[in-house]
């Protein structure tokens, strides 16, 4: 299994994670279109979504963000069902998910050869990250956000850690009736035979695992303000300025639209949100969540 380097836009993900966050979760989407549809919309940069990963019909993968990088998969959370995502209600699942995306429909089956390449890839993602092959830490996009049908059902999921699990020689976790029973269509062409699992070729070190903390409305307080002030930030979304105080209780002097550029002359620690503290202090000396800009962390900007 050798993913190709796709890429994708630099507004449509984070470099890093979340400080002590690594990946924890595999979140199983669907396209909902064709692979090539997906490389050009992650590589849109008015898309504002991306991820790591893409798996074709006919075991092509494509590698869109690096797994040491936080993309932009999961959106808002609606009713999870998924553990994990329900024992941290105020983070955003992107900072510790891995997002593998599949050539399709929601209604669609796997193809053997699609089948085969994504469990070769998880496979080799949790024993990179050693997470996990279950339920609870491979799990579909509707178990975080209700709203959505993707990637379809539970069996195609069940099909995926099924293999998985053969391929990492762990002991099987979903009942041996379910594989066999969940839909996998055979190409037209003859059966691709399943990739070996190599590794991701990416070596991050791993840290240790922090439970935010809630931290409430403070004065501001300096973190780094020099290295807060050498480049230039952009949002990633709308994003509201504050004044006064570096809190969503403060006051609205203004709203920065999507894409706007902002050069700040340093950084506080305010409120939590999604668990990041850091604000941006602006020339007005006005404040802006850092985690709605392309540099979420100010104590790691360059």
């Amino acid at each position: 299994m050798n993913p190709e380097w796709i890429g994708c836009s630099p507004h449509n993900f984070r470099p890093g994670r979340l400080v002590g966050y690594r990946p924890e979760l595999i979140v199983i989407h669907v396209i909902a279109g064709s692979l090539l549809s997906a490389d050009r919309w992650f590589n849109n940069p008015d898309a504002s979504v991306s991820a790591h990963y893409g798996v074709g019909h006919d075991g092509r993968v494509h590698q869109y963000v690096a797994e040491t990088d936080t993309a932009f998969h999961v959106g808002i959370v609606v009713n999870p069902d998924c553990e994990l995502v329900m024992s941290r209600p105020n983070l955003n699942p992107n900072y510790y998910a891995i997002g593998i995306e599949h050539e399709g429909q929601p209604g669609d089956p796997w193809t053997d050869a699609q089948a085969a390449a994504s469990a070769a890839l998880i496979a080799a993602v949790v024993q990179h990250w050693d997470i996990p092959i279950d339920k609870q830490h491979i799990v579909q996009h509707h178990e975080i956000r209700a709203s959505k049908s993707c990637p379809g059902s539970q069996e195609k999921v069940d099909v995926l850690i099924a293999r998985a699990q053969a391929l990492a020689g762990r002991p099987a976790l979903v009942a041996p009736s379910e594989p066999a029973q969940a839909p996998v269509q055979p190409l037209l062409t003859a059966p691709a035979k399943a990739p070996p699992i190599e590794p991701v070729p990416i070596a991050p070190t791993k840290a240790t695992v922090l439970q935010p903390v809630a931290i409430p409305p403070v004065q501001p307080e300096p973190v780094s303000p020099v290295s807060a002030a050498q480049r230039e930030i952009r949002t990633i979304a709308s994003v509201r300025v504050r004044k006064d105080t570096p809190s969503t209780t403060a006051p609205v002097a203004s709203v920065l639209p999507i894409h706007t550029l902002v050069t700040p002359t340093g950084a506080v620690i305010g409120e939590s949100i999604q668990g990041n503290v850091a604000w941006y202090r602006d020339a007005d000396g006005n404040f802006i969540w850092a985690g709605g800009t392309d540099a979420p962390h100010p104590t790691t900007a360059t």
